[in-house]
């Protein structure tokens, strides 16, 4: 699931979240830049709305998929042209 919130006409802003958040979990943000930018703000795959991991997926290298699923988005949203800023929530423990 993509969330695209403020001004469709504006520059790309992709949030991406935390681990165990949603794309939604960006309220100050989507405020403070909805008015300037197009919010992009996917659900990682198995977070908020998107799909979940399958049996079949299980054990594999979930964390690459999830990146594959972050790539795709990103090119989704430039469409090989447009620009795009990026943000992300860090956890402490990753890397």
């Amino acid at each position: 699931m993509v969330h695209e919130l403020g001004r469709a006409e504006g520059p790309t802003l992709v949030l991406l979240h935390g681990f165990t958040d949603s794309g939604l979990c960006w309220p100050d943000a989507v405020r403070r830049w909805r008015d300037d930018y197009r919010i992009v703000a996917p659900d990682a795959r198995g977070h908020g709305e998107s799909a979940r991991f399958d049996p079949a997926t299980r054990g594999s290298n979930l964390f690459g998929q999830m990146v594959e699923d972050a790539v795709s988005v990103l090119e989704a949203v430039s469409n090989g042209v447009d620009p795009w800023i990026r943000a992300r929530f860090r956890d402490g423990a990753s890397s």
